[in-house]
């Protein structure tokens, strides 16, 4: 499990940092479920400065998720959002992704249906981060993405 705060923000700040290149991404809603007190307000800077419409939500969810599991706190974050987020409101689409593992959920759905007879998806999600809950490593994030980063977490003096 992820639990160093420190690292757990800097694999956030480089999946979301990589976002700031995507030409088919124009509003970022990132929702914490940790409670941090982290100052995303560079990343935030960043993120605009690139041309992204973003919207910082942070609640408490991580309670719960000891009773029920992590699945459980998957479905706190979507509910927060879909509560709270204004951008999400005036969106006719949308696509949840997780933070460290740049997972959309599409790719999950794949997962479970793939033995299904059914016509190819043709989808290979492209993993990359650290599993929150094994700890598992998948790919590296480029050093680009690494250098942003660090230099957003230094930049707030943590």
């Amino acid at each position: 499990m992820v639990s160093h705060e420190r690292e757990r923000i800097l694999q956030c700040l480089c999946a979301l940092g990589s976002w700031a290149r995507s030409a088919n991404v124009r509003r970022i809603v990132f929702d914490e479920n940790s409670h941090t007190t982290f100052d995303f307000s560079p990343l935030i800077r960043y993120l605009e400065s690139a041309g992204k419409e973003v919207e910082l939500l942070v609640f408490d969810g991580n309670t719960a998720v000891t009773r029920f599991g992590k699945g459980y706190g998957e479905g706190e974050i979507l509910d927060h959002v879909c509560r709270h987020s204004r951008l999400l409101r005036v969106a006719q689409a949308y696509t949840q992704v997780d933070d460290r593992a740049g997972v959309f959920i599409e790719h999950v759905y794949y997962n479970q249906l793939r033995d299904i007879d059914l016509p190819d998806f043709g989808v290979r999600p492209v993993l990359v981060g650290q599993q929150a809950s094994t700890g598992r490593m998948y790919g590296t994030y480029t050093d680009d993405a690494i250098r942003i980063a660090q230099s957003i977490m230094g930049s707030v003096g943590r």
